[in-house]
């Protein structure tokens, strides 16, 4: 059996499409989500025991996402103990998520990594040998782009939940939560308003730049968005607004 586990949504998204493709494949898989019990924060390796406990078959890999409170980890920790083949997909750089005390006890056998980011920043901080490591991808993006649900939302109702014009063109924009950036959170808005600037002016003068933050932005970065759609032709998702997927669908705006 290949196990599969997860903690945060992002890591989640990023091996659920491998699970799934294993399973097409007729191969015996299991997911498991490493939910916090009865609202209590991860319980480390207890709690991982406990999990490899009740699944009385046979481990042939464990596949990881990676989470802020690192219970992915955990789960490697228990099975290099084990000798059960361990591989670790990163969505984007790792940044604090890999920094443990015991690197050689809980890093995978194999680092899977969206993007040449990731895949620097394993070597020049944390020390992974090339071998260990291969660029694949972005799973969860991969599986959006090949998404063909219909959209939940018309254009027309995009541009009315955000004050747009009925000739607007939409760019929305996800920010990142303030840990996980390699660069400052400043930096990635004054990205964003280097944007804007530039769809304001020209042929682009119809596109309004989007931008949704993240649950973990810090204040001080949510008072510089707030200046930055005062400054800008930017607009900040609403809350309650449109969600993600929505906003995915809403891409067509660029195209109209």
């Amino acid at each position: 059996m290949l196990l599969f586990c997860g903690h945060d949504p992002g890591s989640l998204n990023h091996i659920r499409p491998i699970f799934q493709l294993v399973q097409s494949l007729g191969r015996e898989a299991h997911l498991e989500e490493l939910r916090d019990e009865n609202g209590s924060p991860w319980g480390g390796r207890e709690q991982g025991l406990n999990i490899l406990e009740k699944l009385h078959a046979t481990i042939e890999v464990c596949v990881c996402g990676i989470s802020t409170n690192k219970a992915e980890l955990d789960m490697i920790q228990l099975c290099n103990e084990r000798s059960i083949p361990t591989v670790l997909v990163i969505d984007f750089a790792p940044g604090h998520r890999l920094r443990v005390d015991n690197p050689q006890e809980c890093y995978p056998r194999l680092f899977l990594m969206s993007g040449e980011a990731a895949a620097k920043e394993l070597v020049e901080q944390f020390h992974v040998p090339q071998a260990a490591m291969a660029e694949v991808g972005s799973t969860h993006l991969e599986t959006l782009a090949a998404d063909q649900t219909p959209a939940l939302v018309s254009p027309a109702q995009v541009r009315a939940a955000y004050g747009l014009g009925e000739n607007a063109r939409l760019v929305p924009l996800f920010m990142a939560p303030d840990d996980m950036v390699p660069a400052s959170p400043g930096a990635i808005l004054e990205c964003v308003r280097q944007l804007a600037a530039e769809l304001a002016h020209g042929a682009a003068a119809d596109y309004s730049v989007l931008v949704r933050p993240h649950p973990r932005n810090a204040p001080e970065t949510m008072r510089a968005l707030e200046q930055l759609v005062e400054d800008t032709n930017a607009a900040r998702a609403k809350e309650g607004g449109a969600g993600g997927r929505l906003l995915i669908d809403s891409r067509n705006l660029v195209d109209n």
